[in-house]
């Protein structure tokens, strides 16, 4: 903005004619200035309307952030639903939650005379349905001599070291937890003493009471449960799902400890949850803050606002909200309790 300034020394206006006599000693003078920039106050103006604008655009980027996580979750659960239907395709039937036999925990449906089985859960099984064929080629279903499989420790190498592959379907990017957690120090993959295997954000619906039989929480799985999941039982097909495989959960989303903690679930072994806590419940981060462990039945939790995804038995995935009742829950988890649900 440029101003001009003029000044004419001499008579006012009101004598012109006095003006004219004289003699001409007065110049005009006119000079310009020049000033840019804003003052102080159009500067703080300006940047307090620039963090309203950041204010209101920041919660629509983080929305738009989570519902890219969530639609990701959803393909991966349902990759998780196509991998075991085509195990049941292959196999005739769904793979077992875990085959799990010591002296302590005795699983039904064995041969005689075999002292260990102890093998892989569901998700450890259904590896090569998951088109990934590093993993595939590194992990070892066979058991040892001892009846040992991903558990041989020393004697199934390439099994210790599948354990510390991240199973990118297994994963959930809302989870800032994203490492290797503990399991024991005889499957050691990383720098630190507790980086064995690598985490999961899945876990197969067992039952609505309890994942593990009473007593040995964490280390023996249930054997007569009412969901889809349990320790080695007899082959359990679609037929067997007398409810509906619309209407029964199979898979669902859980949680772990905080980052850096190296404490939660593992894709080799495990992966069983019962939904007796409901969704986001205690003993889980997203629902008090605070991880109890891994040995308790503490349900099914995820980082979305408002619930987890749940595959269902027919291949789809739903979002079940952490508000639902705990006898709709239970319903859904059954696969022939002969509830009626509606949509």
């Amino acid at each position: 903005m440029r101003r001009f300034f003029c000044s004419l020394r001499g008579p006012h206006f009101g004598e012109l004619s006095r003006a004219a006599d004289m003699p001409l000693r007065r110049m005009r003078r006119c000079s310009t200035s020049q000033s840019g920039g804003f003052t102080l106050v159009e500067l703080l103006v300006v940047i307090a309307i620039i963090g309203v604008l950041v204010a209101l655009l920041l919660p629509a980027v983080q929305a738009a952030r989570e519902a890219a996580r969530r639609t990701h979750c959803v393909n991966n659960f349902k990759q998780i639903g196509i991998a075991l239907h085509n195990y049941h395709d292959a196999h005739r039937s769904f793979p077992s939650g875990e085959i799990y036999h010591v002296g302590w925990c005795p699983a039904p449906g064995l041969k005689p005379g075999q002292p260990n089985v102890v093998s892989f859960a569901w998700s450890g099984l259904i590896i090569t349905y998951m088109e990934d064929e590093q993993t595939r080629k590194l992990f070892d279903k066979n058991l040892d001599a001892n009846g040992w499989g991903v558990w041989g420790g020393t004697t199934n190498v390439n099994s210790a070291k599948a354990g510390a592959i991240r199973i990118p379907p297994y994963v959930c990017t809302s989870d800032p937890q994203n490492e290797l957690v503990t399991v024991s120090g005889t499957y050691q993959n990383g720098p630190h003493p507790d980086d064995d295997w690598w985490k999961m954000n899945a876990a197969g619906v067992a039952d609505t009471r309890s994942a593990w039989i009473i007593g040995h929480s964490g280390d023996c799985p249930i054997v007569n449960n009412n969901g889809m999941f349990s320790n080695a039982r007899r082959p359990l097909r679609t037929k067997g799902v007398i409810d509906g495989t619309s209407k029964t959960l199979f898979v669902g989303e859980v949680t772990g400890g905080e980052s850096g903690s190296r404490r939660g679930r593992i894709w080799p072994v495990w992966s069983l949850r019962a939904t007796i806590s409901g969704i986001n419940g205690p003993g889980t981060i997203p629902g008090s803050g605070q991880y109890a462990g891994l040995a308790n039945d503490w349900g099914f939790s995820s980082y979305h606002p408002g619930g987890c995804h749940f595959t269902i038995v027919d291949g789809s995935v739903r979002f079940v909200a952490d508000t639902i009742d705990a006898t709709v829950l239970a319903a859904m988890t059954t696969r022939a309790g002969g509830e009626m649900l509606t949509d």
